[in-house]
């Protein structure tokens, strides 16, 4: 299984800053909560006036299928059981950037990140603007009683707008196209100039300044390395006004081209058992200081094009929700 980097970018209404939805989603970190029929939990901090965070998505499902092969070579049923204190969980890390609000995140079959990351800050920035509307029509209100009618509108107005989370996308290079097939089958090449010394795909005349490189590849299975290999090698010294196409499988089967240059939703595909490997040691909450962070956090630092500037420091934040509990209570009860 693969698991891919994927770019997002969330917004809020007017007047509503990235520090306000941070401050309260602090408040209901590390509280079990509920998400079409599971359980989820997530930590959000600061890391290198970055905001950082990860998600959690407990399921109550206790039993899982293998199989293993017997001496005969037939496959056999193998049912595991986890233990009671145990329990099966997916893991989502990301980052964002809060002068921007473009950040980060990992994504795989079984994680469903963006809905994730749109259920917990949904619900902070819901939370913050439904307080900033009623503290704003009872500030109009005062300045004429006569008015609550147009104290309310011009509240809302003023927080005008729903939040929003769009994915990103980012021109594809060789390498992230190559990391996305479970199997490649062809290769197609047009390039501006023409192909020389490439034997039968040479111009059939002097005066043709195009030529196009064609190649279907067998044992796409076993050979995908050797494929990859391969392509990696002719298309090397190509430039970008060549138009290089791959054709192959997709981890969930689907049958697809991919050209360079064109826009994906993927900033990086790395194999599930690697992600294992960069996921923290021991305590989910120390996350902080994984390896899967860090490597969002370098993406992140590397593409200010995209993701723009990283702050100089850390003014963005507001003193943390969980030192301010009357506060927090405040905007959760006029949310409610």
């Amino acid at each position: 299984m693969k698991v891919k980097v994927q770019g997002f970018q969330i917004g809020f209404a007017s007047n509503i800053s990235f520090s306000e939805v941070f401050q309260l989603l602090e408040s209901f970190s590390e509280t079990k909560r509920h998400h079409h029929g599971d359980e989820y939990i997530y930590y959000v901090d600061e890391k290198e006036n970055i905001a950082t965070g990860l998600i959690l998505r407990l399921s109550n499902v206790k039993s899982g299928i293998t199989t293993k092969t017997d001496a005969d070579g037939n496959l056999v049923v193998d049912i595991t059981t986890l233990n009671d204190d145990q329990t099966s969980t997916e893991a989502t890390i990301f980052c964002v950037n809060p002068e921007t609000g473009r950040g980060l995140a990992y994504s795989y079959r079984r994680s469903s990140t963006t809905s994730l990351l749109r259920t917990i800050f949904k619900e902070a920035h819901s939370a913050v603007r439904t307080s900033k509307i009623k503290d704003l029509t009872k500030q109009y209100s005062k300045l004429d009683s006569t008015k609550s009618g147009t104290a309310s509108k011009k509240a809302n107005e003023d927080v005008k707008g729903n939040f929003t989370i769009k994915l990103l996308s980012t021109p594809a290079t060789i390498q992230t196209i190559l990391e996305s097939y479970d199997a490649i089958d062809s290769i197609s090449i047009g390039a501006e100039e023409a192909l020389e010394n490439s034997g039968v795909y040479s111009p059939e005349s002097p005066y043709v300044s195009k030529a196009k490189l064609a190649i279907s590849f067998t044992n796409i299975h076993s050979n995908l390395l050797l494929i990859k290999k391969y392509i990696n090698k002719i298309t090397k010294n190509r430039t970008k006004e060549d138009a290089i196409r791959i054709h192959g499988q997709l981890e969930d089967g689907v049958q697809k081209w991919f050209t360079v240059g064109d826009n994906i939703s993927e900033f990086g595909v790395l194999e599930f058992d690697r992600y294992i490997e960069l996921l923290p040691d021991s305590l989910w909450k120390e996350y902080v200081d994984c390896p899967a962070l860090t490597n969002l956090m370098s993406k992140i630092d590397s593409n200010s094009s995209v993701f723009g500037d990283i702050p100089i420091n850390t003014d963005w934040r507001l003193p943390s929700a969980k030192n301010l509990p009357n506060i927090i209570k405040n905007v959760i009860k006029k949310a409610s």
